[in-house]
Order: structure tokens, then C-alpha cells, then sequence
């Protein structure tokens, strides 16, 4: 097995923070291996104004790793498991997977939007409401979210059932998506609970954070497949592979 092993991912501080994650497993399974982490942007990541199926659907995050791996420039790559699509490229396979993470969705939305004393449970849930509201605008690229935060939000309470629901197109990484939400761009705006919490965007104190958090019930507002869930990818019968299929079997880890 060679000495290095590299890793592609894409830049965002999430994929960077994800790939750290299985980095650091597979030098605890393997002490003597040297991880080099390249990074670049996809397609995904250079076209934010369109919704991704538009132009390509899944696979504009994944396709360019993959013709990677398929060159030799990368041994494997990491993806947020809810990015694959339905089909590798011939040759690959998925070697490797991780514990699902919080697999719901959040409503996040901005402190000074509430009424006082509407939503007082932090990250837990409870009811709030858009205050004199002609209409709310929630921003998300997903066709999944945007019919079940219009079939289902009302119903949880968090907005009278009276008052319409437009979703906008947002893409970029959380972070770019939260700066969006408090510049008022949006009134509230949907993302997974797994990548926020492995961000730490939950860590702060409740006092400093400007975000109130609604999370789903995923039994009535369904995640997406994989979601929550790192997935690494290599050539089908690599050495790579073999190193990341048995970090696994023997049960290395992600904590």
C-alpha cells in the first residue's frame, strides 16, 4: 500500500470538516499512512443563480472527483452521501460510509423575525410565527423541501395556514446561506441538521446566536436519502479501497 494517501473534496468549510472527520479515522486505523486532502470547486459550486436540476442535477458535485479517481490525480474521494447520484461512474464504487449524522431538516430562521415569547425552546422546537406577514419567503433550491415546508409547516404551527409560502432558489455553502437569511434576503430558510451541527453553529451561546432553529419531525417531513451520512468513494479494487474497507470492517470509527 502507498505511503500517501490523497483525498479530493470540494472547498467548502463543511466538505473540508466532513473530510477531516474521515482523514483522522483512517490514520487512527492506519498511524503509518500520510493523507493529502486537494480540494476543488465543481460545477455545483461555480453555478449557484439555478437550481441544480437545472444543469445537471447530483452529479455536478460528484462526476468531476470522480473522473479524478479515474485519472490517478486523487485515491478517493469524500461526498455528502445525499449528493450521489443513482449511479457511480464504471470502474468506482462506494468503499466506505459513516454513522449517520442527525438525519432532520431545519427551519432556521432570524431571532428578531419572532414575536417575543413565541419560540422559546432553543434548538428543540416550538411554535413562532412571521408577525404581519403578507407572505413568507423561504429559501430553498430543493423540490423535496419546497413541497413539504408548503404541505406541512402550517401544520406544525409555525405560520397561520392562511398567510402564502413562496420558496426562492438559495444555493452556496451554510454559511453563504445563513449571511443571506440575515441580510433579510429570506424569512426563513431550510438546512440539514447534520451539517450545522458539524459546523458548530449550534455551539454558540444562545444569547450570541442570531438564529432561532425549528427541526422537523422526519417521520412527517422526509430527510433526503443519505442524508447525514459521509460517503467515500474509490476505484473498485484499489489499494485505497482495501485501506478504507478495512478501517471499516475493523471498526475504526468517525468519533
Amino acid at each position: 500500500m502507498t505511503k500517501t494517501l490523497r483525498i479530493g473534496t470540494r472547498k467548502s468549510v463543511l466538505a473540508l470538516v466532513q473530510t477531516e472527520l474521515v482523514a483522522n479515522a483512517l490514520k487512527r486505523a492506519w498511524p503509518d499512512i500520510e493523507i493529502e486532502i486537494l480540494t476543488r470547486d465543481t460545477l455545483g459550486d461555480r453555478i449557484l443563480d439555478k437550481p441544480l436540476q437545472e444543469f445537471g442535477g447530483k452529479g455536478v458535485f460528484v462526476s468531476e472527483f470522480e473522473q479524478a479517481i479515474l485519472d490517478g490525480v486523487i485515491d478517493l474521494a469524500v461526498h455528502s452521501a445525499k449528493d450521489l447520484p443513482m449511479e457511480l461512474a464504471a470502474g468506482l464504487e462506494l468503499v466506505a460510509v459513516s454513522e449517520r449524522e442527525d438525519p432532520r431538516d431545519v427551519l432556521v430562521t432570524l431571532k428578531a423575525e419572532e414575536q417575543p415569547g413565541m419560540f422559546n425552546e432553543g434548538i428543540s422546537g416550538g411554535a413562532q410565527r412571521f408577525p404581519g406577514r403578507q407572505e413568507i419567503r423561504i429559501g430553498t433550491s430543493s423540490p423535496r423541501r419546497q413541497l413539504l415546508v408548503k404541505n406541512l409547516a402550517a401544520a406544525e404551527g409555525l405560520w397561520p395556514d392562511t398567510v402564502p409560502v413562496r420558496c426562492e432558489t438559495l444555493r452556496g455553502n451554510v454559511h453563504t446561506r445563513l449571511k443571506k437569511l440575515e441580510e433579510g434576503m429570506y424569512h426563513g430558510i431550510i438546512l440539514a441538521a447534520a451539517g450545522l451541527k458539524r459546523l458548530g453553529i449550534f455551539d454558540s451561546p444562545g444569547e450570541e446566536c442570531p438564529f432561532n432553529f425549528h427541526f422537523f419531525d422526519p417521520e412527517h417531513f422526509i430527510p433526503a436519502g443519505g442524508q447525514g451520512i459521509m460517503a467515500v468513494e474509490g476505484l473498485a479494487g484499489s489499494r485505497a479501497a482495501a485501506c478504507a474497507q478495512l478501517w471499516i470492517t475493523g471498526k475504526a470509527g468517525f468519533a
